[in-house]
């Protein structure tokens, strides 16, 4: 009797949890794409303004 209670209980647990990451993957993902192509681009963009800030320095001196 008490191992039925302790399996119909893993078995909710197993379900609830399979769910919740179910709904949560797609988004926690995306957010590891975005972060990554936002990363990708402020690179880009530090290289860009100190090669332009590089280049204003010696057209100065």
């Amino acid at each position: 009797m008490i191992w039925d209670v302790l399996r119909r209980e893993f078995v909710y647990l197993r379900y609830y949890f399979e769910v919740r990451l179910r709904q949560i993957v797609p988004y926690w993902a995306l957010g590891i794409v975005l972060g990554i192509r936002n990363f990708i681009l402020y690179i880009a963009y530090v290289i860009v303004f100190s090669l332009v800030a590089g280049l204003l320095v010696d057209l100065i001196i």
